[in-house]
């Protein structure tokens, strides 16, 4: 009888772990959505959360918040972004995009400083 209870209650953890999966999908799923119609706040917001709830480097997740972080112009959370894709693929030729673009955008950024200055 006791087997019995302790099975009910790891079934019961294991499918409140897979409630919690799912969930954590919708909102990777509803950031991809987000980033579709261009709305980049709210994909950075969906992507962070499911990267913030996840022990997994989701590679593929950092490179659409990095393209977000552009969009937004926000290159040096871009460029972070895409070295942290680079450290789990480190030959993975959209990382080093990413982080090309991203470093562009600062110089850029920087010499229009200097240029005012």
């Amino acid at each position: 009888m006791n087997l019995c209870r302790r099975k009910n209650k790891s079934t019961d953890s294991f499918e409140e772990w897979m409630e919690e999966v799912k969930d954590i999908q919708e909102v990777r799923k509803h950031g991809d959505q987000a980033f579709l119609e261009q709305d980049f706040e709210t994909a950075i917001h969906c992507y962070s959360q499911f990267i913030d709830s996840r022990r997994t480097v989701y590679p593929s997740v950092y490179a659409r918040r990095s393209l977000c972080y552009l969009f937004c112009n926000q290159p040096d959370r871009a460029l972070y972004d895409g070295m942290i894709a680079q450290e789990v693929f480190p030959d993975w030729p959209t990382a080093f995009y990413l982080q090309s673009v991203a470093l562009y955008i600062q110089i850029k950024y920087d010499h229009l400083i200097l240029l005012i200055l």
